[in-house]
């Protein structure tokens, strides 16, 4: 045989070898029952550790489940629902605790499934400490009840102990977050009268619960999110507000708590604007009152257009007066919360920037500022820059160097020149700033190795900020810090 032929022998010999190695790989997939990865034995093994009559293995059995569910196509998913939804019902408060714990788990990382699950038999409990577990799990990983569930929980409120009317509460102001302006969801309708029946009780008892939380004021927030579209909602918080005129430190915090439901639920209502207006104007009321009726205006943006010139009035107000932090920032952020309608504001604020900077008028105005830059980029950029790169450091340094590196193109020819002055603080704001900067800080690389070439002051933090930008391209570069 010559030698071509035996060259075409060993090569149809191993092309025959290599079909049936494919043929055999092929078939022996297609044979199996068990994709690659899927341990169905192990499935079938804890599912009936669940079905087990002793509690302990079937604790053990749901406590393995929710791992099965994460593989990729596991396909006895329709197996291991069922099992822990059913197990929820279960009379052994130990394996309903472990149930709901697995319910849990697979819910937070797949929120589709948990129509798949019922909490209906827990929130009946009487196992209060069970209960209260799944109401914060579900509301710490962002889990909301279906409309039966919170049925359940409207009827349960008012024979419920103070902890889990705190918890219910908070489950029902993420609901009402969720869907709004709140008439949308089935759930909400449960969820608003329950709010109002339960109001007078929970400010008449002002309870606190063992999170340290004031019911009362969680009941007076979670109203104003859910009571969005309810006509009876914003009449009763009015009611409730001048119930507590004319009293004390306590009854003034109460009266801020229901100005600022009256902020969230009033945008669906025709009364509540007219009221946060009447009272920002009442010369009667006390400044700290009508501070925070400036604050709930903000939350309506332009439709409170005109209640920027007498917003800008009671400001003044409050710096003459020295009125503390808490009522200048409630004035300021309702300003801040009208964005371009607080254009008039501009000027006063930029004032209050440039004063002492142990002033809370400074620094909320600082900060408003930083907020309302679209209207006042130019100006802000320029009073920023003039505080911050000077030779004596700042009281509010870091706050307007965040306030610079927000105005990012505005501000950033102020931040190129500091580079070249001496002083150790403002080469140092310099470099702060840039490193907060986004994109456009690529035009300080010039600067920047003007000063490594030169081997002056602050070299080392250039060549650092040189470093930073030659390894990140443009488009990915971001505020850092």
């Amino acid at each position: 045989m010559t030698r071509e032929g035996i060259v075409n022998r060993h090569f149809l010999r191993l092309t025959k070898l290599c079909f049936v190695a494919i043929l055999i790989f092929v078939v022996g997939n297609a044979a199996s029952k068990d994709p690659p990865g899927l341990p169905d034995a192990e499935i079938d093994a804890a599912l009936a550790d669940v079905w087990s009559n002793n509690p302990v293995t079937s604790e053990r059995g749901l406590r393995a489940l929710p791992g099965f569910v994460r593989l990729r196509n596991t396909p006895k998913l329709n197996a291991i629902i069922p099992a822990i939804a059913a197990e929820l019902n279960n009379p052994n408060s130990r394996i309903r605790s472990a149930a709901a714990d697995a319910a849990l788990e697979i819910v937070t990382t797949m929120p589709h499934l948990k129509r798949r699950f019922s909490f209906d038999r827990i929130l009946f409990d009487q196992d209060q400490g069970l209960k209260l577990h799944v109401l914060w799990e579900c509301h710490n990983n962002r889990i909301l009840f279906d409309a039966g569930e919170v049925a359940i929980m409207a009827q349960i409120l008012p024979l419920s102990s103070t902890e889990i009317r705190f918890a219910i509460y908070a489950n029902f102001s993420k609901l009402g977050n969720t869907y709004v302006p709140g008439l949308n969801n089935k759930a909400i309708a449960w969820a608003a009268p329950a709010m109002l029946n339960m109001i007078d009780r929970e400010i008449r008892e002002n309870a606190t619960a063992s999170t340290g939380g004031s019911v009362a004021g969680q009941a007076l927030h979670t109203l104003g999110v859910v009571g969005r579209g309810s006509s009876r909602c914003v009449p009763k918080l009015i009611a409730l507000y001048e119930q507590f005129a004319g009293g004390g430190p306590a009854n003034r915090e109460r009266q801020r708590e229901i100005l600022s439901a009256i902020g969230y639920s009033g945008t669906t209502s025709d009364q509540s604007l007219p009221f946060l207006l009447r009272l920002l104007k009442d010369r009667t009321a006390s400044l700290a009152d009508r501070s925070y009726a400036a604050g709930a205006i903000g939350i309506y943006g332009p439709l409170a257009a005109t209640a920027v010139g007498p917003m800008t009035d009671l400001l003044r107000e409050a710096v003459v007066a020295r009125a503390p932090l808490p009522v200048v920032s409630s004035i300021t952020d309702g300003l801040r919360r009208l964005g371009d309608e607080a254009e008039p504001a501009i000027p006063l604020l930029l004032a209050l920037a440039e004063g002492p900077e142990d002033s809370p008028a400074t620094a909320a105005a600082v900060e408003s500022l930083r907020d309302l830059a679209p209207v006042a980029i130019d100006r802000s950029a320029r009073v920023f820059a003039s505080l911050l790169y000077r030779e004596k450091r700042h009281r509010l340094e870091r706050e307007l160097a965040v306030g610079l590196a927000t105005f990012r193109s505005a501000g950033l020819p102020y931040t190129i020149a500091a580079l070249e002055h001496p002083t150790p603080v403002v080469l140092h704001n310099a470099f702060t700033v840039l490193h907060m900067c986004g994109p456009e800080a690529v035009a300080a690389v010039p600067a920047l190795q003007k000063l490594v070439d030169k081997r002056t002051k602050g070299w080392e933090s250039a060549e650092i900020l040189l470093r930073k930008f030659r390894r990140v391209p443009c488009s990915r570069l971001c505020v850092s810090m």
